[in-house]
């Protein structure tokens, strides 16, 4: 039987159009999900801290470095009109280290940075990603809907 893990790195790689990573060994030196433009780091369950679980679009500031970051449920990623929650957190280190273990593999460079976080009994993954690169993003695949929306959230 496949452990819960695979299946939500199963999931992403699905949804996101990539291909899921299978290592022989864990020493191996991959992101979790093979995609042309982005660069994803799964993580699920329990290591999910709880402040993070967000049931719509939400935009995270952290106080300690004033890096903002968008969390985004996968299903709000097709909406339309797209209204966000604004939150102010002491520090954003989950977010910020998985961003960057995603950067970290060598076949990653030049790719957007993507955290899918998969917390447990969690219908749904949330993608997590710099602010900046979110926007980068909704520009080149949507026309800039969403992020034209997450802008005057953030101001």
């Amino acid at each position: 039987m496949a452990k819960a893990w695979k299946n939500a790195e199963r999931e992403v790689a699905e949804s996101l159009g990539g291909v899921r990573v299978v290592r022989l060994s864990y020493s191996e030196s991959s992101p979790d999900v093979l995609h042309p433009s982005l660069a994803v780091e799964v993580k699920y369950g329990d290591q999910v801290p709880k402040h993070l679980n967000v049931d719509g679009p939400t935009i995270l500031t952290s106080r300690k470095t004033g890096f903002c970051y968008t969390l985004m449920p996968y299903k709000s990623l097709f909406e339309q009109h797209i209204f966000y929650d604004r939150r102010e957190v002491a520090s954003c280190g989950f977010l910020e280290r998985g961003l960057a273990q995603a950067k970290s593999y060598p076949d990653t460079q030049g790719k957007m940075a993507v955290l899918c976080l998969k917390p447990k009994r969690y219908r749904t993954f949330i993608i997590c990603m710099l602010f900046q690169d979110y926007f980068r993003w909704d520009n080149g695949n949507r026309g800039g809907i969403a992020a034209r929306a997450a802008t005057q959230a953030a101001i």
